[in-house]
């Protein structure tokens, strides 16, 4: 190709990845601290976040395989790096049902537990699950989950091994995003993974060109042809993001007619902005102490999801926040309180979690492989590395 990425494969992390999915994480509080009428583009924050999973995932599923590692593998370290502080925080829930939250009904978390929720959506727009509401963002941990399961199984059983980046695959990804659309523009509903995987195979697809350059099957002469072509449709994404959102922007823009194409469109542009800051991240260029700060909650920035909400939902509750300036106050609290929070849970949770990666994975190996030799340190990838370089959208 002509835009040449080869030292990213030799990068072990990206800091400005890092820092814009902290400055996402920043964008997403603040739309939830009622500050909506100043971010109209928020909601595609998401996709921007799609964007961003599939590719490091994709690149994480590289590695893995690499190292001569199956699905299991890379799914146990998903488990270990997710889990823990997820389930805690269904737990809790789950208490306070049992002891202070007369009216709720015990088990209402199942569908966030067992990664179904909004499913019912798919076919209709009738809810039949029930809703947790100081957990209804949690639809897009979800879908990210979903796609772990699916594009990690798919990927080390058939992806890795055959196949190849040609015009047919190309043509099928075209076909692919053109179904998405076409579910969103019949009803299925943006908040479940047949409505919103643009994001998930776009940045998948970055990701093995990238990572995985043997697989690139195109002539020359088409590659060049191919890029001219990815950046018109980049600008005409842009040009019509900037006409809907900007322009033409209302209330509960998500649920608009015309939503169904911007989805597309933002992931087309978060590729290049997530392509770009790759590039950045090539070259070694860096902004001082913000990007760090950002890069720190973009590190936490799962856990941070995790807690906002719920704890947004308590300070309401607790305090009493005017609409303009309250937004404001209820954003700079939550913000804090979620990353000491967050912090905190990432270190006594989800780190200790990883480093019994290896421990666990033996444990494994020897129990439901007797007579094997267990997987020997050489072939594991640090934790700390993986985590960072590797990590999810969130």
């Amino acid at each position: 190709m002509n835009i040449d990425f080869s030292e990213a494969r030799n990068l072990k992390r990206f800091p400005f990845l890092d820092a814009a999915r902290g400055l996402a994480c920043v964008g997403v509080v603040a739309v939830h601290c009622d500050l909506e009428h100043h971010m109209r583009w928020y909601w595609g924050v998401m996709d921007f976040f799609f964007v961003m999973s599939g590719f490091l995932i994709t690149r994480s599923l590289i590695t893995n395989c690499d190292k001569g590692r199956g699905a299991p593998s890379f799914l146990l370290y998903r488990a270990l790096r997710l889990l823990p502080a997820y389930m805690v925080v269904m737990l809790l829930y789950e208490l306070l049902v049992l002891l202070l939250l007369r009216g709720r009904h015990s088990f209402e978390t199942l569908p966030y537990i067992l990664f179904y929720q909004n499913t019912d959506l798919i076919f209709g727009s009738v809810q039949k699950f029930p809703r947790v509401p100081e957990m209804l963002p949690y639809w897009s941990l979800v879908l990210e989950e979903q796609f772990y399961l699916l594009w990690g199984i798919f990927f080390c059983r058939h992806a890795y091994a055959k196949l190849r980046i040609n015009l047919a695959t190309l043509g099928f990804v075209v076909f692919l995003l053109g179904l998405g659309m076409l579910f969103r523009s019949l009803g299925v509903a943006g908040w479940t993974l047949p409505g919103r995987f643009d994001g998930f195979l776009l940045g998948s697809m970055a990701g093995i060109i990238i990572f995985m350059p043997q697989k690139w099957e195109i002539p020359e002469w088409w590659s060049g042809r191919l890029l001219r072509i990815g950046w018109v449709l980049s600008i005409a994404a842009l040009l019509r993001l900037m006409w809907t959102v900007m322009l033409h922007y209302r209330p509960n823009y998500p649920y608009w007619e015309g939503h169904w194409i911007d989805v597309t469109c933002f992931s087309v542009v978060s590729v290049v902005l997530v392509l770009g800051m790759v590039k950045m991240d090539i070259r070694g260029l860096h902004f001082g102490r913000l990007q760090q700060g950002l890069g720190f909650i973009g590190l936490i920035s799962y856990e941070i999801y995790l807690v906002h909400y719920p704890m947004i939902s308590i300070l309401k509750k607790a305090f009493d926040f005017k609409f303009n300036n309250g937004g404001i106050t209820l954003f700079i609290v939550t913000m804090v309180l979620s990353s000491f929070v967050a912090y905190v849970v990432h270190k006594i949770l989800t780190s200790p979690a990883l480093r019994s990666r290896e421990r666990i994975q033996s444990f494994l190996t020897s129990r439901f492989q007797p007579g094997t030799v267990p997987v020997q340190e050489a072939c594991l990838a640090p934790v700390a590395s993986e985590d960072r370089a590797g990590g999810t959208g969130r």
